[in-house]
């Protein structure tokens, strides 16, 4: 039998394992990420001392987020007491779990400080091992036919709601990464951020584009060119007319938008049936809050309600290419259909606590960490307004993951970075 210290050690090497694995399959199974992030959280909680090590980072370092999703949790559970379908509203509470990986992490790398460049290294490895698969599916040798993921919309296994949400962090936190590594690996960092901005263009997620374009300013005013005001501007010029060139050569997003415009063309001119769907989701929403519009519907009880309501003769004109949907395609509405405006109230406090939070951080000593948690909210913010993205099983967990390693501790080589920044 071994000693106690050698299974404490144990336990932490299973959850890091677990954690490695977890990010390595993110990319490529639901199901299979999902199992390592559980087993993490098991194995975490045996070690109770690094879990509760985390929890005391999160409430007294970060309680204004805490706060924010505790509300969020909270929210989730009271509403099922006015929700009709139990199911789905148990469903949506188990998801909040996953809330539960981010002391896990916080508490496992506070005893393997290195574990930030591991996770660094594997998810990066997994990232672009899916681009190469999208390459290959945009190139027709492979065929991936899942949910918004085709040869015409090569988006992989993540599929186009959510790739722009993913690759576009992830190209962010390359550029700034790079500056740590000797010339041959910050040219690497540099390629594949350029590789992942571009992968972006070619599917057809709408907030991708925007996300895509946020990040790499975020990345130029914020982490470079300190105190350097007309570099700033340059860089940021630089990029626009980038993007311009990127609008005006990618064909899926001169798709995407061509079908947006008609779509909103045809609502100012009454036309429904061509309509933009997302328009009449939103106004299907709209309608069902107002059926009760002081505490929502409840947490699980969206899905029948829009189909209930799109069966009455007043509102079939709001149908898009189904007679159902299980949301509404914005995580603001969504917290206000599902619980009025206090769930309202609560999301727009837990974006702000997480945006504030990451833009108040030192962006001169603790770069990375100040990067990440302003981007992940950005990116919650603005993949919210057309999707949800912390109820879609994807965005919800990567966001999780990396508002996680915002929090924890930068390893020492990190800290420099800024000073070879601010040279610039």
């Amino acid at each position: 039998m071994l000693p106690q210290n050698d299974t404490i050690d144990n336990r932490m090497k299973a959850a890091t394992a677990s954690l490695l694995l977890g990010c390595f399959a993110y990319p490529f199974s639901i199901a299979a990420f999902s199992f390592f992030f559980g087993l993490m959280v098991v194995f975490s909680l045996i070690r109770f001392e690094s879990f509760r090590n985390g929890i005391h980072v999160c409430w007294y370092g970060y309680r204004s987020i805490s706060i924010g999703v505790l509300c969020i949790i909270a929210l989730n559970i009271v509403g099922i007491l006015w929700s009709d379908d139990t199911d789905t509203a148990n469903h949506k509470i188990l998801k909040q779990i996953n809330w539960l990986i981010v002391p896990v992490v916080i508490g496992i790398s506070s005893f393997i400080p290195k574990l930030r460049k591991y996770i660094f290294i594997v998810f990066s490895i997994a990232l672009f091992v899916h681009l190469v698969v999208c390459t290959c599916q945009y190139l027709g040798l492979i065929s991936i036919t899942g949910q918004g993921s085709n040869q015409g919309d090569p988006a992989g296994f993540i599929g186009h709601l959510s790739f722009g949400f993913v690759y576009s962090i992830w190209a962010g936190a390359l550029l700034i990464a790079a500056q740590n590594f000797n010339l041959k690996w910050r040219v690497v960092c540099y390629l594949l951020a350029v590789y992942a901005v571009f992968s972006i263009f070619v599917t057809e997620g709408r907030s991708g584009y925007l996300l895509a374009f946020v990040m790499l300013i975020l990345v130029l005013w914020k982490a470079f060119f300190h105190q350097k005001i007309m570099l700033k501007l340059t860089a940021v010029f630089l990029v626009i007319i980038l993007f311009i060139l990127l609008v005006f050569f990618s064909a899926p997003f001169q798709d995407e938008l061509q079908q947006t415009m008609k779509g909103i063309t045809s609502y100012i001119n009454g036309d429904w049936r061509l309509s933009e769907p997302r328009l009449k989701i939103w106004l299907t929403s709209i309608e069902l809050w107002k059926s009760s519009p002081y505490f929502g519907i409840g947490t699980g009880d969206y899905y029948n309600d829009a189909y209930n309501l799109l069966q009455k003769t007043e509102f079939m004109h709001l149908r898009t290419w189904s007679s159902y949907y299980s949301h509404p395609h914005n995580e603001f509405l969504f917290s206000l259909v599902r619980w009025g405006p206090i769930g309202l109230l609560a999301f727009i406090y837990l974006c702000w606590a997480w945006l504030s939070t990451g833009w108040k951080k030192d962006w001169q000593h603790d770069t990375m960490n100040a990067y990440l948690c302003t981007s992940s909210a950005l990116a919650v913010i603005i993949h919210g307004v057309t999707e949800v993205s912390l109820n879609g099983k994807l965005t919800l967990v990567y966001a999780i993951l990396i508002l996680a390693f915002s929090m924890t501790k930068p390893l020492p080589e990190e800290m420099g970075e800024a000073k070879e920044n601010s040279q610039l």
